[in-house]
């Protein structure tokens, strides 16, 4: 097989994102009881992740003048048991006409 003819380099950032994938493989490997970790090695994976990757906030969004955001949505006003037995009224005439 031949050489390659341009050097792969990595940058920081990349190397970053290898480490962290790993730290996150770790943790799962314990979630499934591949690997046992002790609280110490919990507590730091978890202070290493908070650094690394971004905690998810509650954002609030607002409408104009600051007021409730309306959200226009097909199934609007429509009751849980109104959507399922137009689920089931649909799937009887599908199977009726077949």
């Amino acid at each position: 097989m031949a050489a390659r003819t341009s050097k792969v380099v990595l940058t920081d950032s990349w190397r970053e994102k290898i480490r962290t994938s790993m730290l996150i493989n770790r943790l799962q490997n314990h979630v499934v009881g591949r690997i046992e970790m002790s609280p110490t090695q919990l507590r730091a994976a978890e202070v290493l992740l908070r650094k690394r990757l971004p905690d998810l906030n509650a954002t609030e969004l607002t409408g104009p003048g600051g007021g409730p955001m309306e959200i226009a949505t097909p199934l609007a006003g429509e009751t849980a048991q109104n959507i399922i037995d137009r689920i089931r009224a649909t799937a009887r005439a599908t199977v009726s006409s077949s």
